[in-house]
């Protein structure tokens, strides 16, 4: 499959690494425009030869001007344009149409290759050397959004959460919890002596609870995040937690930039859910975007600036491969160019609808085309926006991120189990098919497995159900400390779990599971009925791709395996 994922790099390295193949490729092009041009002179009119000298106008007017070569794109869209004019009238264009035609190719090729003394690639460059991009005018300051949507940070399990508050009890209570979910809590009840601590102890944290009202400041701890971030100190989430949810309060914790807001009194599990959400432990995988492009400098470039962002970004040169690509890479987004070889991108944004699974995802249009009827056509077949190029980096950054954003949560209410937020039912086996089918096609092994928590009817009706809620919990934590971002999770049913392990031999799989069920053996549990600390287990079934080979004989095998389990002492682990 022809694809581009981008290798970690400086945006600045990366643009300027495209900018140079871009202006090594140029003359080749209008090479080719000058050809076909001269052919036309010589031997007349004929629209076959016109026809490649306007698809390419049109990619060089969509790219000159992101690659450092403004004329590029003047010039280039004006060939485009007369040629347009030229087609739509059906007919043979006057000798006055092919002298104004001549007039721009000349243009095009004489000027076209003079670059830009600087890229027009909106760049302010700090100390630093990394890019920071400035919106376009009228596209708004949304810079914040998007960084806070794309956010790379490591696991909340790898990093100390600092609990900023007076009352020792609350503060206590929560670092207990923390605990329990496998977290390093720390609370601090002196406002003075969180920077200190967060110094001393040499690590980023992974975020801060903080309360807005101390015994000496009633917004002291608005004001100290506010502190921190004139000091750009700040890159971790803020959560607020208060008693007073008034208006005022709100606003100003807003200003201040806080990602979440708790009222006093809360359910601390729903604050530690918040935390994984927002640091990524929910769902580690960053906002994944598919850009589909017959243009491959330009797909790379548009990559490298989404990855810079925090998004992972993969990129396709064949239209063709979308459908394979949607499926394997299973994007939140999709960018798509209009003009493309074998299939335009009205027709492929079709194709792509009448799949179930992308009847609601994103698809945006990133093309030079810039007639407000096309683009209208474009939103009528259920294209959610029409970006033109060129494009400022930071507003496209905004826009790819937040509607994936967006997207992503809207699917989780979707397709996601409300307490855990794993895959629900339906939605694990639609994965389990889109894995196996990649895993035929790559020759790749895959392995299956599903988890059972032993007697949890017991523990509901000793320790009540909200306990038995908070072992799913627990368990659900584990799994997503123990897995990769490509292995996918699901819950079946109430007390039973599935793991798709991509890629993997069953002896792996068998030994990632292994540690696992020895992990959650030692994870202490307490009683809503009697405070009392208890234990739980759990039992597994793992069945392999290429032994079986239809998800039906994945998932029957593996429950097999599992009921082996069960029968054989149960807090084991079965192979199939």
């Amino acid at each position: 499959m022809e694809e581009f994922v981008p290798k970690r790099e400086n945006l600045a390295q990366g643009k300027q690494r495209l900018r140079s193949s871009y202006r090594r490729k140029l003359p080749g092009k209008l090479a080719g425009i000058s050809e076909k041009w001269a052919q036309i002179s010589k031997e007349g009119w004929r629209e076959e030869l016109a026809r490649p000298i306007h698809n390419v106008c049109h990619d060089l007017a969509g790219t000159g001007k992101t690659f450092g070569f403004s004329q590029v794109t003047k010039y280039a869209r004006i060939v485009e344009t007369q040629l347009t004019r030229i087609f739509d009238d059906d007919g043979a264009p006057t000798q006055s149409h092919l002298e104004n035609l001549g007039v721009a190719i000349e243009n095009l090729l004489v000027n076209g290759p003079i670059g830009d003394s600087e890229p027009d690639l909106s760049d302010s460059r700090t100390g630093e050397g990394r890019v920071v991009e400035e919106p376009a005018s009228g596209q708004g300051q949304t810079g914040a959004t998007h960084v806070q949507a794309a956010r790379r940070i490591q696991p909340l399990s790898f990093l100390p959460i600092y609990i900023v508050e007076d009352d020792v009890a609350l503060a206590d209570h929560i670092v207990m919890e923390l605990a329990l979910r496998g977290y390093d809590g720390r609370a601090v009840y002196d406002l003075a002596d969180l920077e200190p601590q967060i110094r001393q102890s040499g690590v980023t944290p992974g975020a801060i609870v903080m309360d807005v009202i101390f015994p000496d400041a009633t917004t002291g701890g608005i004001d100290i995040i506010n502190k921190f971030r004139r000091h750009e100190i700040l890159k971790y989430p803020v959560v607020f937690i208060s008693a007073n949810g008034s208006f005022p309060t709100r606003l100003n914790i807003v200003r201040a930039g806080a990602d979440a807001f708790f009222v006093k009194p809360f359910d601390i599990s729903e604050l530690i859910e918040k935390l994984e959400s927002l640091v990524g432990e929910t769902n580690p995988d960053p906002l994944r975007v598919l850009v589909v492009d017959d243009d491959e400098m330009f797909t790379n470039l548009i990559c490298v600036v989404l990855e810079d962002a925090g998004l992972h970004a993969m990129g396709i040169n064949d239209p063709t491969l979308t459908i394979d690509s949607v499926f394997e890479f299973n994007p939140d987004l999709v960018i798509l160019d209009m003009y493309m070889p074998e299939v335009n991108g009205m027709e492929l944004a079709q194709i792509l609808r009448q799949h179930e699974s992308c009847s609601d995802m994103p698809l945006l249009f990133l093309s030079a085309e810039t007639n407000p009827e096309i683009q209208a056509a474009a939103l009528n077949i259920g294209v959610d926006d029409f970006l033109v190029k060129p494009i400022d980096h930071t507003y496209l950054v905004s826009a790819v991120a937040n509607r994936a954003h967006r997207a992503r949560a809207l699917g989780a209410k979707i397709y996601r189990d409300s307490l855990t937020q794993l895959l629900v039912h339906d939605e694990i086996k639609k994965q389990l098919d889109a894995q196996l089918s990649a895993a035929e096609r790559h020759a790749t092994e895959l392995s299956y497995a599903i988890l059972d928590l032993d007697d949890f009817k017991q523990v509901n009706d000793t320790h009540g159900h909200l306990t038995g809620d908070q072992v799913i919990k627990a368990l659900v934590s584990l799994l997503r400390r123990s897995f990769r971002r490509s292995d996918i999770l699901g819950r079946y049913g109430g007390d039973e779990f599935v793991v798709i392990m991509p890629n993997t031999r069953l002896a792996d799989a068998a030994t990632v599971l292994d540690r696992v069920r020895n992990d959650f053996s030692k994870v202490p549990h307490r009683s809503e009925i009697d405070d009392g600390q208890f234990f739980a287990t759990i039992s597994v079934g793992i069945s392999n791709f290429p032994k079986y080979t239809e998800p039906e004989e994945l998932q029957s095998s593996a429950d097999q395996a599992l009921y082996a389990a069960k029968k054989s002492g149960r807090n084991k682990v079965n192979l199939a």
